[in-house]
C-alpha cells in the first residue's frame, strides 16, 4: 500500500514537471455551447422561475413593499433620533439586513 502511494506521488511529481499546456484556442468553450441541454437543467430553470414568480405574488398580496418601507423610514428615523428600539424586532433586522445586501449586489453589478 505505501509502495503504491510513494509511485503516485512520484508519477505526479513527473507529470507536474513535465507538463506542457496545450493551446485551447476557444475550444472548450465551443464544445460546452453545443452541448445539448439535459431535462433536468430545463427543469431547473422552470422552478427557478416559478419559485420567482411565486415569491413576487406572494410579496404583492402580503403587501411587502410597505412592510420594507416602513422598516426602513422607522429605522432612518429611529437613527436619527437615537432610539434603538426598532432593533429589538427581528423582522426589521432581516429587512435591513436584505436591504444592505441588495445595495452591495446591485453596486457590484453596476461596477462589472
Amino acid at each position: 500500500m505505501d509502495n503504491k502511494n510513494s509511485d503516485d506521488m512520484l508519477v505526479d511529481k513527473f507529470l507536474s514537471q513535465h507538463a506542457t499546456p496545450l493551446p485551447d484556442d476557444g475550444f472548450t468553450q465551443r464544445v460546452m455551447t453545443r452541448l445539448p441541454d439535459s431535462n433536468a437543467q430545463r427543469l431547473n430553470r422552470l422552478w427557478i422561475a416559478f419559485c420567482t414568480l411565486l415569491g413576487v405574488v406572494v410579496f404583492y398580496l402580503c403587501n411587502g413593499w410597505q412592510a420594507v418601507v416602513g422598516t426602513l423610514h422607522g429605522l432612518f428615523a429611529d437613527i436619527l433620533t437615537n432610539d434603538w428600539s426598532l432593533w429589538h424586532n427581528p423582522l426589521s433586522i432581516y429587512i435591513c439586513a436584505m436591504f444592505v445586501l441588495m445595495s452591495i449586489a446591485a453596486h457590484r453589478l453596476a461596477n462589472t
